[in-house]
């Protein structure tokens, strides 16, 4: 899955760059990309850092389709892969004031938008985005759930936040949440 997603990656920005520049300017992007040290390093590892990269590209090329042609379908396919990103890693919160910066840009290139349109749109990617959390996050809410001691003690399965083992400080912060609400 980590080569696929890697080479989902190299794809996406190979069709991006085409449908920008050419083919030449894609295929010099892939041969970039495809000796990118970072991206042969971690490229068949399973870790975080190439899926937020591939939905971090693909939301920001969403956004700017949307910002070129504002159209509905490209705002919800960027509050869906921005909201992938954070699911796959919460440093994906740097896309807040990309989309901005990005929004300014347009703004400023064709004076196209408002204060208000770019609020609304940045609603509207919040609440797509804050939908694919609960949706990802859904199977592990039944363990915020309080539990008596006498439950505890006849079902000693019952899954329960305090018990996630966890040696990051987030991790730390939700067993010690898990301890006072069980």
């Amino acid at each position: 899955m980590a080569i696929l997603t890697t080479l989902c990656l190299g794809l996406a920005i190979a069709l991006w760059t085409r449908s920008r520049f050419g083919p030449a300017a894609a295929l010099f992007a892939l041969l970039l990309f495809s000796f990118d040290p970072t991206v042969i390093a971690n490229g068949r590892y399973t870790k975080h850092d190439i899926p937020v990269t591939l939905f971090a590209f693909l939301a920001c090329a969403a956004w700017g389709a949307f910002l070129r042609d504002r159209r509905i379908s490209r705002l919800v396919w960027a509050g869906l892969c921005f909201g992938l990103a954070l699911v796959t890693k919460f440093s994906a919160l740097f896309l807040v004031p990309v989309f901005a910066l990005l929004y300014l840009i347009r703004w400023i290139e064709r004076r196209e938008g408002s204060a208000g349109h770019f609020v609304a749109s940045m609603g509207a990617v919040a609440v797509i985005a804050l939908a694919v959390g609960l949706a990802a996050y859904a199977p592990y809410a039944r363990m915020l759930r309080p539990v008596g001691r006498a439950e505890r003690v006849a079902n000693p399965s019952i899954p329960m936040l305090r018990d996630i083992h966890a040696t990051d400080p987030i991790g730390r912060l939700l067993r010690w949440t898990g301890g006072r609400l069980g």
